[in-house]
């Protein structure tokens, strides 16, 4: 009968080991995950000891899950394995131990999804060149990120079922001139990084126009070419 009590101590001191050792592997693994409020665009970031995994929420994802095959095949991916998507939490996942290609991969895809970039336009080396410049130029980088972003606005609105109004219905006068001028600079900027990208200029060697004024504010302050 002395080996009862001795069963049951043993039995008590695995379960405890068990569930001490259960915590701690917990502890552990949720200090590897970063929850973001706002998508950068990734929503969580999952890091490990090889690579870190980036996900992005896109609405109806399953929508897109024949581009995603193509960009599957493409030799880039194909040697480097590193996206996938989860149909049932509309997740797009990157896994990458560089956050430069993490960002220029999810730039790329987004807006291939929102036909805003054609796969003739998607090759190794451009997605190479693309991750060498944003490495390069922190500027290129944060126009990356940006068009990353907006991007996955503009393709999880185009998902979005509220009813919205049409602007088309509603006389609206202009009160200023600013918005084509604004636009003139939006689109030189991003034909500029273009340039960067495709043929490899270097950065410093860019000028603006002649018809790119200072603005009054400083809000342009800290951009250099």
């Amino acid at each position: 009968m002395i080996y009862i009590p001795i069963i049951i101590i043993l039995v008590v001191l695995i379960i405890d080991y068990n569930y001490r050792n259960k915590n701690i592997t917990e502890k552990i693994s949720n200090t590897n995950v970063i929850t973001l409020d706002n998508p950068e665009p990734w929503i969580k970031i999952k890091k490990g000891p090889k690579y870190n995994k980036y996900y992005i929420k896109i609405n109806n994802i399953n929508k897109y899950v024949e581009k995603f095959l193509i960009w599957k095949s493409l030799d880039y991916i194909q040697n480097n394995p590193i996206i996938d998507i989860d149909v049932d939490k509309n997740l797009l996942i990157i896994k990458s131990n560089n956050e430069d290609e993490a960002l220029v991969l999810a730039n790329l895809i987004i807006n291939n999804f929102s036909d805003d970039i054609s796969f003739d336009e998607i090759n190794t080396q451009v997605i190479m060149k693309s991750i060498a410049k944003s490495k390069k130029y922190n500027l290129v980088a944060i126009k990356i990120k940006e068009s990353a972003i907006e991007g996955l606005n503009k393709l999880n609105d185009l998902e979005d079922d509220e009813p919205t109004i049409d602007m088309s219905k509603i006389n609206i006068q202009p009160t200023s001139n600013m918005e084509p001028i604004n636009n003139t600079i939006n689109n030189t900027i991003n034909n500029t990084m273009l340039q960067v990208i495709k043929n490899d200029i270097p950065l410093e060697k860019i000028t603006p126009p002649s018809y790119i004024r200072p603005y009054e504010g400083n809000e342009y302050a800290s951009i250099h070419f």
